[in-house]
C-alpha cells in the first residue's frame, strides 16, 4: 500500500468520525422507530452494548436477531454502523439505503447516512482501481473441421506369424481331442463286442452288440469332427498371408460320408 493509499484512508476515518462514525440509534433515542415487542428491544439493549465495546461482530448478530422478532429502522441503522465499522462496506450500504428508505421522518439522520453511502462508494471505487489486472477471456478459437480417421492396412511384415496364430492352434488342439475320444470310444465299442462273443445267452449277447454298435457309431462320429478340426487347423497355420488379395491363400474343408477332403489354394 503506498503513503497516498494510507493518507486516503485516514482521512477517510476521520472523516466518518467527524459525521457521527459511532453514533448509534439508542433505545431511548425518540427520532428513530424502535420496535414495541420487549424480547426486539432486549436485543437492541444488548446490542448496543456491545457495539459500546467495539465488538461490532456480535453487535450486529445481536441486532439481527432482534430485527427477526420485529423489524423496526432502528435495526437497519445500527446495522449500518457496525457493517461500516468493520469495513464491509456493501452490506453497510444495503441496510443504510433500506433505512432511508423506511424512515423518511428522520431527515438528520438520513443526510449523514447519505455522506456514509457516498464516502463508502468513494471508498470502493479506489479499492477497485487497485485491484490487479485481469485479462478478457480469449475468444473461442473455431475448432479444427474433423478428418474421418484413415484405416490402417497392415503390411505383410506386420501380419502375426503362423505360430502365433490363436485360432489355428485351437482349431488342431480340438481336432487331437476328439480324436482321442473317438479312439477311446472305438476301444470301448470293441471292448463290448468282445463281452458279446463270450456271452452263454443270446439276448444279452445281442445286447451287448447293440450297445457297441451304438458307440463305434458315436465315435465314428466324433473322430469325423476331430479330423475335420485337426485339418482345419493345420491349414489355417500353414496359410501365408500376402499383402496381395489376388495372392491369398483360399481354402475349405468338405465332409462328405465316404470321408473327409481339403481343397483350396495355397
Amino acid at each position: 500500500m503506498t503513503m497516498t493509499s494510507v493518507m486516503c484512508s485516514c482521512c477517510l476515518m476521520l472523516a466518518f468520525t467527524l459525521l457521527g462514525g459511532s453514533r448509534l440509534a439508542f433505545a431511548g433515542d425518540p427520532a428513530i422507530r424502535k420496535p414495541r415487542a420487549e424480547a426486539a428491544l432486549d436485543h437492541l439493549a444488548r446490542a448496543t452494548k456491545l457495539y459500546n465495546v467495539r465488538s461490532f461482530d456480535e453487535a450486529a448478530s445481536e441486532y439481527k436477531a432482534g430485527a427477526l422478532i420485529e423489524p423496526a429502522p432502528v435495526f437497519d441503522y445500527n446495522l449500518g454502523q457496525c457493517y461500516r465499522q468493520l469495513g464491509r462496506y456493501k452490506e453497510a450500504i444495503w441496510h443504510y439505503e433500506r433505512f432511508v428508505k423506511t424512515s423518511p421522518e428522520t431527515p438528520e439522520h438520513n443526510e449523514s447516512v447519505g455522506k456514509f453511502i457516498a464516502q463508502m462508494h468513494a471508498e470502493l471505487d479506489k479499492r477497485a482501481m487497485t485491484e490487479p489486472p485481469t485479462e478478457p477471456a480469449p475468444a473461442a478459437t473455431p475448432s479444427p473441421p474433423s478428418v474421418a480417421p484413415v484405416p490402417v492396412v497392415r503390411s505383410a511384415t506386420e501380419i502375426d506369424p503362423w505360430y502365433a496364430d490363436r485360432v489355428g492352434w485351437a482349431l488342431a488342439a480340438g481336432g487331437v481331442l476328439a480324436l482321442a475320444g473317438s479312439g477311446g470310444l472305438f476301444a470301448s465299442a470293441a471292448g463290448l463286442d468282445d463281452d458279446a462273443n463270450h456271452t452263454p445267452t443270446q439276448r444279452a449277447s445281442d445286447e451287448l452288440h447293440d450297445r457297441a454298435h451304438t458307440r463305434a457309431l458315436v465315435a465314428a462320429g466324433t473322430g469325423i469332427g476331430g479330423i475335420a478340426l485337426l485339418a482345419g487347423g493345420i491349414i489355417k497355420l500353414v496359410m501365408t498371408p500376402d499383402a496381395h488379395p489376388e495372392t491369398v491363400a483360399a481354402w475349405g474343408i468338405r465332409i462328405a460320408p465316404t470321408g473327409v477332403s481339403a481343397f483350396g489354394r495355397f
